[in-house]
């Protein structure tokens, strides 16, 4: 979980880092959105190939249930994660102590990954699905409450990266 939300973060950062149109604190999530997206995509072809693999009596159905999970679960997963750290990217970028809030961010971000993973692998049955499910529904409320907080700060100024 932690080299995840790391590659998601030098990804995102890479990218951005030195473009003028990065000003605004809702920026970092949104970006941070976008590269979780593009991971997100990326690993889950890997693990479809992976299920084509398997030797199932109904291939097909096992691929579809795989994608459906993946698509819903990890996918939300890694959005969540990495608004997460965008926020505190942010939040650092305001406060002019971006490391140590990024820091942060990518900590809290590695143990809502690792939670819902054990969850995942906790409550593999079907009908026990709802466990991991409400944790991220949980997750998203704090994200969108704090993605709205940081759209509203907008008249904050953000300076140069210091990184």
């Amino acid at each position: 979980a932690l080299v995840e939300e790391f590659f998601k973060f030098f990804a995102a950062n890479w990218a951005i880092r030195r473009d003028p149109a990065f000003d605004e604190p809702v920026d970092a999530m949104v970006y941070m959105i976008a590269a979780a997206l593009g991971f997100a995509t990326v690993e889950n072809i890997f693990v479809l190939m992976g299920s084509l693999s398997e030797i199932s009596a109904s291939p097909f159905l096992s691929v579809l249930e795989t994608a459906g999970l993946r698509f819903i679960g990890a996918t939300l997963l890694h959005v969540l994660a990495s608004a997460l750290v965008g926020y505190f990217w942010a939040k650092g970028r305001m406060r002019k102590n971006e490391i140590s809030y990024i820091a942060i961010g990518i900590v809290l971000a590695t143990l809502i990954h690792a939670l819902f993973n054990h969850l995942i692998l906790s409550f593999q049955d079907k009908d026990l699905l709802v466990y991991p499910t409400v944790f991220l529904l949980f997750i998203a409320f704090f994200v969108m409450v704090e993605f709205e907080k940081l759209r509203k700060a907008k008249g904050v100024a953000v300076g140069k990266r210091d990184m």
